[in-house]
């Protein structure tokens, strides 16, 4: 195998692949990338067995051929060079050569008959989706997620079709956000994403690229502009999500100021994160009153003008929990919080310009 191919898009490659491979490896060739090259293209792909990543690239190809190369350092080594174009040669499966002018490098590898195979999805169902659209709704509820191996269904994101848009769903027992993203998805989906997975697509495509998904009994697969992702999906059934979220007539409803909230909650969080990590709101016709405190290491409160005409109501919260459910509104000038009056149920936070996203909290007991 020989080829040649300019560092900036070497490092592109590199990076994308690299990114799914594990760091403490369970087998050695897990660790290792596949190179391929063939005419005028060179094809690299690397896996954890969960989840991998193959990208293929128009490149100069002097000789065809492949071989199996530690992934994490051919990439440490790629960004040692200088801004110029990059040789690549190997005479052996298990042995590369890097080269530069008068740079040579060489890397031992592995035979690439020990290289894992790429699943295939039999009779997948097919849809199509921007990788912006994708991207967006991942943003919106990944923060929620928390890996527990005992509660596997909900160590993901659960992406479903509602009526023509694309809802997904996170929940870790005490927080619950959705996004839904209108599309015209005719297919009717329904699966849990890891969350590695989730993580890679934000860093894989532009915006703009339209993604080919096939999603299998057990596996799912994403391909656009030369790069295919495949993952397997999680085993289970999420909860019923739509039974939680609370009406909204049921509900104290306040509209509070986004930035000044923020702040804070910032400020209390000080003296209350050494503590039980709760912060008790206190909403009275107008005004919102935030207080904390922790013994041996202080108290404070502070007063907002909200809008707000209902009963008097007082609940506490965990701050962060506050703070990570209206992360995703920035830029907006102040946001929807409906608190329940059973503290025993959530209370709901969204935009005030509709509720694509919405955000569940429950309060916490003293």
């Amino acid at each position: 195998m020989e080829i040649k191919i300019q560092k900036r898009d070497l490092l592109s490659i590199l990076n994308k692949v690299s990114g799914v491979l594990s760091p403490k490896p369970t087998l050695p060739v897990l660790n290792h990338i596949l190179i391929e090259a063939g005419k005028g293209v060179l094809v690299v792909t690397g896996t954890d067995l969960e989840l991998s990543v193959k990208i293929t690239k128009e490149t100069v190809v002097l000789k065809e051929g492949k071989v199996l190369t530690p992934g994490r350092k051919l990439l440490e080594i790629a960004r040692e060079f200088p801004e110029a174009e990059v040789g690549l040669y190997s005479e052996k499966e298990n042995r590369l050569r890097i080269s530069q002018g008068k740079i040579v490098l060489n890397l031992v590898g592995l035979r690439v008959d020990d290289f894992p195979l790429t699943p295939k999805i039999k009779n997948p169902n097919q849809f199509k989706i921007t990788a912006g659209n994708l991207k967006k709704t991942i943003i919106y509820t990944r923060p929620v997620v928390v890996f527990d191996e005992n509660k596997p269904n909900l160590s993901g994101i659960f992406f479903t079709t509602e009526d023509g848009w694309l809802t997904t769903v996170t929940t870790d027992t005490r927080r619950l956000a959705r996004h839904k993203t209108k599309t015209n998805l005719s297919a009717d989906i329904k699966f849990i994403l890891p969350i590695k997975t989730a993580d890679a697509i934000k860093s894989l495509w532009e915006e703009a690229t339209e993604l080919d998904v096939n999603l299998g009994t057990n596996q799912i697969i994403f391909s656009g502009e030369g790069l295919v992702l495949t993952s397997q999906i999680i085993e289970g059934e999420f909860p019923d999500y739509n039974s939680v979220i609370p009406k909204e007539n049921d509900l104290a409803t306040a509209t509070i100021p986004l930035a000044a909230f923020v702040a804070t909650l910032r400020r209390i969080k000080q003296v209350v994160s050494t503590g039980k990590n709760l912060v008790r709101l206190d909403l009275r016709k107008n005004n919102l009153k935030v207080s904390g405190e922790t013994a041996g290491v202080g108290e404070g409160a502070e007063e907002i003008d909200i809008s707000y005409q209902g009963e008097p109501i007082t609940l506490n919260f965990n701050p962060d929990y506050l703070l990570e459910g209206v992360k995703s509104l920035d830029g907006e000038e102040a946001f929807f919080f409906g608190l329940n009056h059973n503290p025993e149920k959530p209370s709901l936070i969204r935009s005030l310009k509709g509720a694509d996203y919405i955000y569940l909290v429950m309060a916490m007991r003293l």
